[in-house]
C-alpha cells in the first residue's frame, strides 16, 4: 500500500510539474526543464556575450512579473549581456492573482532534440523534435526508439545511448537528413557515458575519416566513409535536459556503401559484421565452426545483411579470414595477406590506434566489412566507439601518454602476425605512413588537438558543457568525478604533445630527411616544435622545418634557434 501510494504521489508530482507555463522567446518556444525548473532558449552563436533584446510571451493567462529582480512592463526585458552559462531568474503569475512563482531562463546555440516516449532495450513508439537555433524546429516527429548499446546500458548506468528510427504517418520507415549529413531513418544518440569531455568519439572520428586511407573499393565507391559523422546537441528526455549527446550516423551497408544482397536470388554480396566482445576468435586464434541459422559466431554479430530479413546467413568469408590468420603457415601468410585483408587499412588502423591509444579498439568496436564476396572476399575496417582514447582509458583510469598498449595490454594476433610474418613488409609501411603523416602536419599535436578543440570551444561557450556538469557531476557513470570540460581541454592539450614525442622516440621519427639537390622554389614553410606544434615562423629552440616545393615534393630538416 506504501509502495502505491509513493508511485501515485510521485506520478501527481510529475504532472503538476509539467504543467507549467509555456514561454515564447521572440517568437520561439523555449524547452522548459523540469528537473532543472528552468526554461532553455536558443539564440543565434553571435548573440552570446551580446545585448540581447527579448520579448516573453507566456502562455494565455499567465504574466512576467521579474526578470533578475527587474520589473518587466509587456513582456519586455533587455539583457544587457548575456552568457550561456548563466541562469536569469524570472518571476511570473497567473493574471489577476499575487502569488509569484520562481523559474530560470537559460541561452544556447545548440541544437536541441527532445525525445518523448518509454525507453528500454526493446523498440517502443516515441516522438522526436530536433530544433536548430533560428528555426521553429521539426515539430513531433513519430519515431521508435529505445536503449542502445551492450555496457552502458548495465545495471547502475543512467546517461544511456538511444536509438532513433523514423516512421512516417503509416508506421514504415522515413528517411530524414540532419546537418547536412546522409538521409536515413536509422540515428543513433551517443550519451558519451565515461568521457570527462564527451567529444572523444565524435573527435576521433572526424580524424579517422580525414586521415585514414579509403577501403579497397574505394575507386567503385567513391562515398563510401568507414567512419560516422555527426554533431552535438542537448537532449531533453521526457521534458527533462539529460545533457551533450552527438547525433550521429551508424555504421552500416549505406555509409560503407556496400554492394547490396541479392534479394530475388538469395546472393550474398555486401558483408558487415561487428566484433562484439573479447574471444579467442575475435583475436583470430580460432576459428570454429559456424552457424548460418545464427545471428552470432564466436563474439562477432552480423549486421548485414540484417539476420531478420536473411536467415540464413553466411559467416564462411569472415570465418576464412579467421583460420587464415589462425593457422597458415608464416610463407602462405606473408604471400596471401592481401587476398583477405585491405592491407593498407590494417597499417593506417594500428597506426592511427596507437596514436591515440585506444585500448578498447584493439579486439572489439571493429567493423569486419567484405565490398561484394562475389569479387574479392577481402575485408576492410570500419571504426566504432573511439570514446575510450587520448588519455581516457577503462572506468576513469588515464593511462599515461608515453604508455606502451601492447605490453600493457597485449598485441592481437592479426597485428603479430603482421609484424612477424610480412618479412618486414607491415614495420616498414608503418613507420614510412607515420613519418608522411608527422611530415605532412596531419599527426602534429596542433592538428590533432584541432579535432577536440573545436567540439570542446562550441560546448563551452554555448554553456551546454555547465549544464552537463551540473547535471552529471559526480554521477557514477563517471566514477564521481567532476565534469570539468575546460579542465579536460587542458589535460589532453598536455597529454597529446606528450604522446607524440614518445611515438617519435618509439618509431625513430626525427623529422630529418635527405635534402634534394634541387628541389624547385618553396612555396611553404611550416616549422614544428619538439612538441610537434607547427607555426609559420620558427620557434625558439629545436625546429623541424617542413619546406613544401613547387613541383609538389617536401623536404624536411632540423634546425636550432
Amino acid at each position: 500500500m506504501k509502495k502505491l501510494f509513493i508511485i501515485i504521489l510521485t506520478q501527481y508530482v510529475a504532472l503538476v510539474m509539467s504543467a507549467n507555463m509555456m514561454l515564447v522567446v521572440n517568437g520561439r518556444s523555449a524547452h522548459y526543464d523540469i528537473k532543472g525548473n528552468r526554461y532553455l532558449s536558443q539564440v543565434m552563436s553571435d548573440e552570446i556575450n551580446s545585448e540581447y533584446s527579448a520579448k516573453l510571451e507566456p502562455e494565455v493567462g499567465y504574466e512576467i512579473v521579474e526578470v533578475e529582480g527587474a520589473a518587466v512592463a509587456d513582456g519586455n526585458y533587455i539583457f544587457p549581456l548575456i552568457s550561456a552559462d548563466k541562469e536569469y531568474k524570472i518571476k511570473y503569475k497567473k493574471v489577476d492573482e499575487l502569488i509569484l512563482e520562481t523559474s530560470y531562463i537559460s541561452f544556447t546555440y545548440m541544437p536541441i532534440v527532445e525525445l518523448n516516449g518509454t525507453f528500454g532495450y526493446d523498440y517502443a513508439e516515441g516522438t522526436v523534435r530536433v530544433t536548430l537555433p533560428g528555426t521553429d524546429g521539426t515539430g513531433d516527429m513519430r519515431a521508435k526508439l529505445k536503449w542502445r548499446g551492450q555496457s552502458t546500458n548495465r545495471d547502475g548506468k543512467h546517461k544511456r545511448n538511444y536509438k532513433v528510427k523514423f516512421l512516417n504517418d503509416k508506421g514504415k520507415k522515413m528517411d530524414r537528413s540532419f546537418f547536412g549529413l546522409r538521409e536515413d531513418n536509422n540515428w543513433i544518440l551517443d550519451a558519451a557515458q565515461v568521457d570527462l569531455s564527451r567529444v572523444r568519439n565524435r573527435a576521433s572520428t572526424d580524424l579517422w575519416n580525414d586521415i585514414a586511407v579509403k577501403p579497397y573499393y574505394f575507386d567503385k565507391e567513391q562515398k563510401a566513409l568507414t567512419g560516422t559523422r555527426g554533431d552535438f546537441v542537448e537532449l531533453f528526455l521526457n521534458d527533462t535536459l539529460n545533457g551533450i549527446y552527438c547525433l550521429t550516423e551508424q555504421i552500416d551497408r549505406k555509409q560503407l556503401k556496400l554492394k547490396k544482397h541479392d534479394e530475388d536470388n538469395n546472393i550474398f554480396h555486401g558483408l558487415l559484421w561487428k566484433a562484439q566482445e573479447y574471444t579467442v576468435s575475435v583475436d583470430m586464434w580460432n576459428a570454429p565452426d559456424y552457424d548460418n541459422t545464427q545471428e552470432e559466431w564466436a563474439g562477432y554479430e552480423m549486421k548485414y545483411p540484417d539476420f531478420d530479413d536473411v536467415n540464413p546467413t553466411d559467416y564462411s568469408v569472415l570465418h576464412d579470414a579467421v583460420k587464415f590468420v589462425a593457422s597458415s603457415s608464416n610463407i602462405e601468410f606473408a604471400e596471401k595477406i592481401d587476398e583477405y585483408f585491405d592491407f593498407p587499412v590494417l597499417v593506417d588502423y594500428f597506426l592511427l590506434m596507437e596514436v591515440m591509444a585506444a585500448v578498447d579498439n584493439l579486439y572489439c568496436n571493429i567493423y569486419w566489412l567484405c565490398y561484394d564476396c562475389q569479387e574479392s572476399k577481402k575485408l576492410s575496417i570500419a571504426v566504432w566507439d573511439l570514446d575510450v582514447s587520448m588519455g581516457l582509458g577503462w572506468s576513469g583510469y588515464k593511462p599515461k601518454p608515453d604508455i606502451d598498449m601492447f605490453d600493457e595490454y597485449g598485441t592481437p594476433h592479426l597485428l603479430q602476425r603482421l609484424h612477424n610474418n610480412t618479412k618486414g613488409r607491415y614495420d616498414e609501411a608503418f613507420n614510412e605512413r607515420y613519418k608522411e603523416l608527422r611530415q605532412q602536419g596531419k599527426l602534429s599535436a596542433d592538428n590533432l588537438l584541432s579535432y577536440y578543440t573545436v567540439y570542446l570551444n562550441k560546448l563551452i561557450e554555448s554553456g551546454a558543457a555547465g549544464r552537463d556538469s551540473k547535471r552529471w557531476s559526480g554521477d557514477s557513470d563517471i566514477y564521481g568525478e567532476t565534469m570539468l570540460i575546460d579542465k579536460d581541454e587542458e589535460y589532453l592539450k598536455q597529454w597529446i604533445p606528450a604522446r607524440l614525442a614518445y611515438l617519435d622516440a618509439k618509431y625513430g621519427y626525427s623529422g630529418v630527411v635527405d635534402l634534394k639537390t634541387d628541389p624547385g622554389e618553396a612555396i611553404s614553410v611550416t616549422y614544428y616544435n619538439s612538441a610537434g606544434v607547427a607555426s609559420a615562423v620558427p620557434h625558439s629552440g629545436i625546429n623541424i622545418v617542413v619546406s613544401t616545393f613547387s613541383d609538389g615534393t617536401r623536404q624536411t630538416k632540423k634546425v636550432v634557434r
